[in-house]
């Protein structure tokens, strides 16, 4: 996410290609830094993405509640259509991952903190 707020990439990216992408979209966009929520898991995450050896600072963010603030985005940016317009929202399930939801979140949180 650019500083304007405008997401350069946006994707649901699998645990095995995760670094590989990182390194992809470190050399494409050259980011000032590469965050990474600070909950469950991502211990092993910030050993492998250092040991890639990317070219911008590993920045742990605070990820508390992000997949419920996520959830919510995707479902703003995803309206339902037919039949399922009439189910509640506090009943509808994204039919996807929305993790990349998660990941803009946390690259908000991030500016947050540097202006």
């Amino acid at each position: 996410m650019a500083r304007d707020g405008v997401a350069r990439f946006q994707a649901v990216v699998s645990t095995e290609n995760v670094v590989a992408r990182a390194q992809e979209l470190a050399v494409l966009h050259r980011p000032d830094a590469i965050v990474v929520g600070n909950g469950t898991g991502s211990k092993p995450l910030l050993l492998q993405l250092q040991a890639a050896g990317l070219p911008a600072p590993l920045v742990p963010v605070d990820e508390s509640y992000t997949s419920q603030a996520a959830r919510v985005r995707y479902l703003d940016t995803n309206p339902p259509r037919g039949w399922q317009r009439l189910v509640p929202r506090s009943l509808r399930t994204p039919p996807v991952a929305y993790d990349d939801y998660v990941a803009l979140i946390l690259a908000e949180r991030y500016w947050q903190t540097r202006t």
